[in-house]
Order: C-alpha cells, then sequence, then structure tokens
C-alpha cells in the first residue's frame, strides 16, 4: 500500500478517472489518455497509464505513441 501511495498512483487515478478521455491502446496493453475539453490539441495535457506494477519507463512507449505524447502528432 505504502509503494503504491509512494508512486502517486491515488492522484493519476483520480485525474484519469474523472478528466480523463481515453484515446487507445497499445499493443503491450498500456492505455493513453488526454484531458476532456481542451481547447487546442497543442495544449492539452496527455498521459499514459502502464499495464502491471512495472516502473514507468519512457522506453516502454512505441515510437508513434511517443509521437502523440509529446504533441508531435494529433492523432
Amino acid at each position: 500500500m505504502l509503494k503504491w501511495l509512494r508512486s502517486n498512483n491515488l492522484g493519476t487515478y483520480l485525474v484519469t478517472r474523472f478528466k480523463g478521455d481515453p484515446v487507445g491502446r497499445d499493443e503491450f496493453g498500456n492505455s493513453y489518455y488526454r484531458i476532456k475539453g481542451a481547447r487546442d490539441w497543442r495544449a492539452e495535457r496527455r498521459w499514459v497509464v502502464f499495464v502491471g506494477d512495472i516502473e514507468a519507463d519512457g522506453s516502454l512507449v512505441p515510437p508513434g505513441w511517443h509521437a502523440s505524447l509529446n504533441h508531435s502528432r494529433e492523432k
């Protein structure tokens, strides 16, 4: 339980649950979200929720999704 709280999973869960708009999933099962109601696709907040109890690492995100998370692509 402390490990879960230490890694801020509660905050991520709450933001994802109430403000997250699901965008899709990759071949590894990771889920991608964006903030609901953003004015412009370049200004919106985007994030990934990894599957399982793994330590978050940017190398686990496929190149296409990486471009989307970094606002290099609209969709």
